[in-house]
């Protein structure tokens, strides 16, 4: 039986990872983003005449936001012989409880995924509560 450990991932990417030729450490080679389309300076207008039909107006300025600062950069490393395993790049999605994940494999493997915690595991997180030990 093998035991790993799960660290943060700070070591060049050459040293754990040599296959692929990624020259850095994973922060400055791996910069996962979000691009968040959002409105700046808005200014609604709602105009509500008597009868049922209704308008809004909007009036603002649209731009782009790029959220950088919630990526994680974690490694498994087996413990007896400190040898990667895999490592990963781990960003929060556009959704709440979606995340991206760039991993990387001991083997020539990567894989990119974008995944979805579903709502049922999201309501066990909200309903979360810890207690402070005295």
């Amino acid at each position: 039986m093998k035991l790993y450990s799960l660290q943060s991932w700070d070591t060049p990417i050459e040293a754990d990872f040599p296959r692929f030729g990624l020259q850095g450490t994973p922060t400055d080679v791996l910069p996962l983003t979000r691009r968040l389309l959002k409105w700046y300076d808005v200014y609604l207008h709602f105009h509500c005449p008597d009868a049922p039909i209704s308008t809004i107006t909007i009036f603002g300025s649209l731009g782009w936001e790029i959220d950088s600062a919630k990526t994680g950069y974690r490694i498994m490393r087996e413990v007896e012989t400190n040898q990667p395993f895999a490592a990963a790049a781990i960003a929060l999605g556009e959704r709440e409880g979606q995340f991206w994940a760039f991993v990387i494999g001991d083997e020539d493997e990567v894989d990119v995924r974008i995944e979805q915690i579903p709502e049922k595991q999201l309501n066990m997180l909200r309903d979360l509560k810890l207690q402070h030990a005295e």
